[in-house]
C-alpha cells in the first residue's frame, strides 16, 4: 500500500514537478530541461490479444522502477521499454491501480537514468510545463503547456 501512495505522489510530483525548470520560459530554457529529463523517459510497447497498446514512461529510480498508465499495460502478455537512445529492455507490472489510471513497473536488464521529482507547492497557475510521451505512436514527443489549474487535496 505504501508503493502506491508513492506512486501516486511521485507521478504528480514528476509530471507537474518538471515544471519548474522553465523558469524563464525562453527556447534554450525549453531545450535544455528537455535534454535532461529525456534520458528518464521511455516509450512502452505492450502486445495484447487484440494487438499492441503503446504509451510512455518515467523511470523512478536507478534499478528500473517506472512509472507509467494503467491502461497501457492492462491485459498485456509482454511489455518493452525503449529509450530515447534506441535501447530496449523487457518491463513486468509490479503493481496496477486501473482506478486511479497508473502502474508500476520494473524494468529489467540496466541501470537507468532516474527523473527527479519536483515540488508540486512551487507551481503556480500559468506557469509554463512541458510533456514527453508517445501519443498515437509519435514517440518521444514534446508538447507545451501551461498549468491551468491546481489540485488541492492531493
Amino acid at each position: 500500500m505504501k508503493l502506491r501512495n508513492q506512486a501516486f505522489s511521485i507521478c504528480t510530483l514528476l509530471i507537474l514537478g518538471i515544471s519548474t525548470s522553465l523558469a524563464s520560459g525562453s527556447k534554450q530554457d525549453l531545450a535544455r530541461s528537455v535534454s535532461l529529463v529525456m534520458p528518464s523517459v521511455f516509450h512502452l510497447e505492450a502486445k495484447t490479444s487484440k494487438g499492441k497498446a503503446i504509451g510512455s514512461g518515467v523511470v523512478l529510480r536507478e534499478d528500473g522502477l517506472a512509472l507509467t498508465a494503467a491502461h497501457v499495460v492492462d491485459k498485456s502478455s509482454s511489455l518493452e521499454a525503449t529509450f530515447s537512445d534506441g535501447k530496449r529492455y523487457s518491463v513486468e507490472v509490479v503493481v496496477k491501480d486501473s482506478a486511479k489510471d497508473y502502474a508500476i513497473l520494473q524494468i529489467r536488464g540496466g541501470r537507468f537514468k532516474a527523473a527527479t521529482p519536483g515540488v508540486a507547492k512551487r507551481l503556480d497557475l500559468g506557469q509554463d510545463l512541458f510533456v514527453i510521451g508517445s501519443p498515437k505512436g509519435l514517440k518521444f514527443s514534446v508538447s507545451k503547456g501551461i498549468v491551468s489549474a491546481l489540485r488541492q487535496n492531493h
